[in-house]
């Protein structure tokens, strides 16, 4: 019985044993079955294509579709390998615009301290000009209240008669103003050299006080003449006004020139000893 018991016992676990056995077998195949339905839905969501074991043709469908994949996954390499090098290009022209900018902004810095002071050159100008106007017009002044003494000395040194007769009488015509005063003064020394021809011919030049003292040379100052002044002003105002206009044809440039070329005719202007 005890024999017969043991049999049992062995035949009952030989039996649990291969049933164990098939279990395992079984869940083996499962899982590598399962695994595979997971490849091939992973395969079927990369590739586009299902694979079906009724149908063999689908493995042809998934190599056309493998093959077509590689083909675009190719040009996609080449199309990131033309953008990468655009990439390149555009950081080395980034590089270049940024240098470039670095370089206009100092030069954009010069051009508007250049500005400042060309405006302020430019107003200086503009000052100075203004200046020689009114240096002209106070010159113009003076010289029209030094007429009418002209005109008396003309009618006392019997220079009248030479103003009538002086082009035709077109000094008489004009009369006595700026323009015409130096030729009033011409004709008024004339007059006067002439007297003293007559006074030095008369018997009693040397005894009599007055017309010794007539005679008599006496040192004067130099000027320049009337005309001279007034052709001096008269450029003077007529460069100021020239380069006024350019400079305003210009946008005001050219403020340095304006500026030096003022501070000389107003030297030259100036230069000259007040009349007396």
């Amino acid at each position: 019985m005890q024999h017969q018991r043991q049999e049992e016992f062995r035949s009952v676990k030989q039996h649990r044993d291969a049933d164990a056995k098939r279990e395992m077998r079984l869940g083996y195949l499962q899982n590598h079955v399962r695994g595979q339905e997971m490849d091939f839905q992973r395969l079927h969501r990369i590739m586009g294509v299902k694979f079906t074991p009724e149908k063999p043709d689908s493995v042809q469908d998934i190599v056309k579709a493998s093959l077509s994949h590689e083909q675009r996954n190719a040009s996609l390499l080449h199309y990131v390998g033309v953008q990468n090098a655009e990439i390149e290009e555009i950081e080395e022209q980034l590089r270049a615009l940024e240098s470039e900018e670095m370089t206009l902004g100092v030069e954009a810095q010069k051009a508007d301290a250049q500005h400042v002071t060309e405006v302020a050159t430019a107003q200086s100008a503009e000052t100075r000009g203004a200046a020689v106007l009114e240096g002209i017009g106070k010159r113009d002044d003076d010289l029209k209240k030094l007429c009418p003494v002209v005109e008396t000395l003309c009618k006392m040194s019997g220079a009248a008669t030479a103003i009538a007769t002086e082009d035709g009488g077109i000094l008489v015509l004009k009369g006595c103003r700026p323009d015409t005063l130096a030729e009033y003064m011409r004709l008024i020394d004339e007059a006067i050299k002439e007297l003293r021809a007559r006074a030095q011919s008369l018997p009693t030049a040397s005894g009599n006080e007055f017309l010794r003292d007539f005679l008599a040379y006496h040192e004067v100052c130099t000027h320049p003449t009337v005309m001279e002044i007034r052709k001096e002003l008269e450029t003077a105002a007529q460069k100021v006004k020239e380069q006024k206009e350019a400079k305003v044809a210009m946008g005001g440039g050219g403020g340095n020139e304006v500026a030096d070329l003022n501070n000389g005719l107003l030297d030259a202007t100036s230069g000259h000893a007040p009349m007396e």
